[in-house]
């Protein structure tokens, strides 16, 4: 197991390490990529998760743009409630001309405040580069067959910009409930500090979101579950241009629907973008086991000159690996050698359980 380990934590860094090259892109499973939706979702697998995420926009355009990622996190503690985690997200806009890379750390604290109720709290930090390859950028005097040659041809020096990165978020799980609130670029990133591009920022970011976990089968004691997950996600975020600028200013509306049974699972979400005429339906299938998860999605756009299929499409895969960690923390298991008091460890299938238990009592 250790030798797995090692192998995996050194594979996650060369991959993020040789990948490393987002702008304001947003996700079509948000299931699949919560480290990334809320910085509270770090270590709330309860094991060590490794996530990796590929995104493409407009597959049948000559320039598309593409997006990588991957993350990594893990509880820690006497009792499991506290998380890290790391992330590296990468997006190529055209072929390599803009990027915008991301690298980001998280820390996140879990507190059972009830019995069924439990809390947590995170946050995250890091920077941002955006380049610029403006060699691979096409002039008007490039393009008679004169300037063709090498010779004709100017090289140009690539523009880098790094700054810093912070945000916040908090989640609630209550019985079958999942729910929270995220900030991100708390601190509004600036890439340029010039006055003609005062606008040249990454602009603050807000969301919530809430979902239900509900077995239709519950009442069934022997019967597998089968699992409807009902999701409402909405997200705030102006652009990074004029705020007077129509459009300036981004209010979408997800809602869907996902069905699970023995780990396969379907999803379909809409989304509307309110203050403007943009919509989109994506389709989701995969598999989430308790050791790996593959999902395959697929978004198609709806725009105010009507449906545009492949012209406005996205593919999205993700994948993870789960690695138990072991049920109690050499740390602990002293701390029970001394008679110290336990604290309860939640389980949301007991307090189903129970739930079930008082209904049919009543």
């Amino acid at each position: 197991m250790r030798i797995f380990r090692c192998t995996l934590l050194v594979s996650f860094l060369w991959f993020a390490l040789g990948n490393a090259t987002a702008q304001l892109f947003t996700y079509s499973q948000p299931f699949e990529l919560p480290v990334f939706i809320n910085p509270a979702q770090v270590g709330n697998a309860g094991m060590m998760r490794f996530g990796a995420f590929y995104r493409n926009q407009w597959l049948n355009a000559s320039s598309p743009f593409n997006t990588y990622g991957v993350s990594f996190d893990r509880p820690f503690g006497i009792y499991y409630n506290h998380a890290i985690g790391a992330s590296i997200v990468n997006d190529v806009q055209g072929s390599s001309v803009l990027q915008h890379t991301a690298l980001d750390l998280y820390y996140s604290f879990m507190v059972d405040l009830t019995y069924d109720f439990r809390l947590r709290l995170g946050v995250q930090a890091g920077a941002i580069m955006k380049s610029a390859n403006y060699n691979k950028l096409i002039f008007p005097d490039m393009l008679g067959a004169e300037a063709t040659t090498s010779e004709n041809r100017l090289n140009y020096e690539n523009s880098h910009r790094f700054t810093y990165d912070f945000g916040f978020g908090a989640s609630g799980e209550y019985q079958m409930w999942d729910f929270g609130l995220a900030i991100h670029h708390i601190p509004e990133p600036r890439f340029d500090n010039r006055s003609v591009a005062k606008d040249l920022k990454m602009p603050r970011k807000y969301s919530a979101y809430a979902s239900m976990r509900y077995n239709i089968f519950e009442i069934y004691r022997f019967k597998t579950p089968l699992y409807l997950v009902p999701l409402l996600h909405v997200t705030y975020q102006s652009r990074d241009f004029d705020r007077s600028t129509v459009g300036a200013r981004g209010f979408e509306l997800m809602g869907g629907m996902r069905v699970e049974y023995i780990g396969v699972f379907g999803a379909l979400y809409y989304r509307n973008s309110i203050l403007y005429s943009r919509q989109s339906i994506s389709a989701s299938v995969g598999y989430a086991g308790e050791m790996y998860s593959l999902s395959y999605a697929y978004n198609m756009g709806f725009l105010a000159e009507g449906f545009r299929g492949l012209e406005a499409s996205v593919h999205e895969v993700t994948f993870g690996v789960k690695i138990p960690l072991s049920k109690r923390p050499r740390l602990a298991s002293q701390f029970d050698k001394k008679k110290r008091t336990q604290m309860t460890k939640y389980s949301r299938k007991r307090t189903g359980a129970s739930q079930s238990r008082r209904n049919r009592r009543r």
